[in-house]
């Protein structure tokens, strides 16, 4: 099918599943993906995967991103530094071993245990978010707490996933690979937030006494995509540049009104559609993948290891039960990153179709079950919501 006419196909069908879904009182994103499936080879095979929809895709990620940084509260994100960074240490390290515990029982190489461990410790920025604004819950010592831990987990996880690359690609690594990899990263956040904090605010300040609005709306974008090509030449994923880039901006950008919807609206009007339609478009599901030893294993971990994890970072700050399992429960879900690093693994050759297969329904799975655990969970909880 010619690219044009599987972008409108992807858009229509995507844009009507996704509307569907949400009536239902799920994620869009669970009809996107639907969309990519039906029309890629699980189902009718009408579209293919090709190089123009992976760039549309990534632009997608780098967006999504982007726009949940600029909704952030920066001044409340800081002040959490210390209660987020022991969360996100247990909430990662208890599902990282629970990951390797089920590649171990199941048979599986090292190689697929640890990829198995990397999914599992992660948490989507991108489900949180919504589902936080959806109770208004968003900016709160809860709300803000998952979201930190959120994205230190996912700087986690891409981290050992530069590592598991290197590993699956045969080149080893050493404990000096591990340092300089580690080095780098926090050398690039401690840059992004000084230096790259002073440059990126200014030149957007300086955008915004141009005569055209649409100046400000690119050097938003443009500062979006170049926080995130930086990240990536310093070894992380496209999504922390860009996240990092809207967290610094968010302020600025919130109080133009009209720059803000516009690009939230380009964003999930389009590009983030895309991804979410590529994810399934990659996807090949067959009984086989349906009937996994993995599946049934990594859904309950997923769930079980991250709230776990996340009562453990946490009950030191809250020294309250409730508010603690609510931090671990906000965690569970699964979402972009998984799926773009799934994936990049698959196209790679890294890993089968299989567990490919397994990480998608994981990753709707926790989608699905979240929201309405969190919205119970709120309910009983002794923190009351703000007033808005």
């Amino acid at each position: 099918m010619d690219t044009l006419l599987s972008i409108i196909a992807i858009l229509v069908l995507a844009k009507v599943l996704g509307e569907l879904v949400e009536r239902a009182g799920y994620p869009v994103l669970i009809g996107e993906i639907a969309a990519g499936v039906i029309l890629g080879p699980s189902l009718l095979g009408l579209v293919a995967h090709d190089q123009v929809i992976e760039t549309l895709s990534t632009i997608g990620v780098i967006m999504l991103l982007f726009v949940i940084g600029c909704q952030m509260n920066l001044k409340l994100f800081v002040s959490s530094t210390a209660r987020m960074v022991v969360t996100a240490v247990t909430a990662s390290a208890v599902p990282i071993c629970a990951g390797f515990l089920i590649g171990t029982l199941l048979h599986q190489p090292l190689i697929l245990s640890f990829y198995i461990a990397i999914i599992l410790s992660i948490t989507s920025v991108g489900i949180v978010v919504p589902t936080l604004v959806g109770l208004n819950r968003f900016n709160t010592e809860i709300g803000t707490t998952i979201i930190g831990v959120a994205v230190l987990d996912d700087l986690i996880a891409l981290t050992l996933y530069g590592i598991f690359s290197s590993m699956a690609a045969g080149n080893g690594i050493s404990s000096t690979d591990l340092l300089v990899s580690v080095g780098i990263s926090l050398l690039f956040i401690i840059g992004m937030a000084t230096v790259g904090r002073f440059l990126i605010r200014r030149i957007f300040a300086l955008s915004s006494r141009a005569s055209s609005h649409e100046v400000s709306y690119a050097v938003a974008l443009i500062l979006a995509i170049t926080g995130a090509l930086l990240s990536h030449i310093a070894g992380l994923n496209y999504v922390i540049g860009a996240f990092l880039a809207g967290l610094l901006l968010g302020d600025l950008i919130r109080v133009d009104r009209q720059l803000f919807d516009s690009l939230t609206d380009s964003a999930f009007g389009f590009f983030v559609t895309l991804f979410f339609a590529s994810v399934g478009l990659v996807l090949e599901i067959t009984p086989q993948n349906l009937v996994s030893p993995l599946i049934v294993p990594m859904l309950l971990t997923a769930i079980g290891a991250k709230i776990l994890g996340g009562y453990l970072g946490s009950i030191w700050f809250f020294k309250d039960v409730k508010s603690a399992l609510l931090v671990g429960i906000g965690l569970c879900p699964k979402g972009d990153l998984p799926l773009a690093i799934g994936k990049y693994a698959l196209l790679a050759g890294l890993i089968s179709n299989e567990l490919y297969t397994t990480t998608v329904l994981t990753v709707v799975a926790t989608i699905v079950i979240t929201p309405a655990l969190l919205k119970q969970g709120f309910k009983r909880s002794a923190e009351p919501a703000p007033p808005g």
